[in-house]
């Protein structure tokens, strides 16, 4: 089952390479930060945002308004 980081980025059309070029990462690094979104920092979610396209931001919109309720 994919988490919501996966299905965000794969909404988005975006490759794991391509969002770790985003961050300046390796693939193997940001392959495991994927698995496990939570060890995404703010300033990485605000970076892949920016390359994210809309279904994938509300995607990210609603994993972190989760955190509230």
């Amino acid at each position: 089952m994919k988490n919501w980081f996966q299905k965000a980025r794969e909404a988005s059309g975006l490759s794991l390479e391509e969002c770790a070029s985003v961050l300046l990462d390796s693939r193997n690094s940001f392959a495991r930060k994927e698995e496990n979104p939570g060890t995404f920092t703010l300033n990485e979610l605000r970076a892949l945002h920016g390359v994210f396209n809309e279904d994938a931001r509300k995607i990210v919109h609603e994993a972190l308004r989760d955190i509230y309720l």
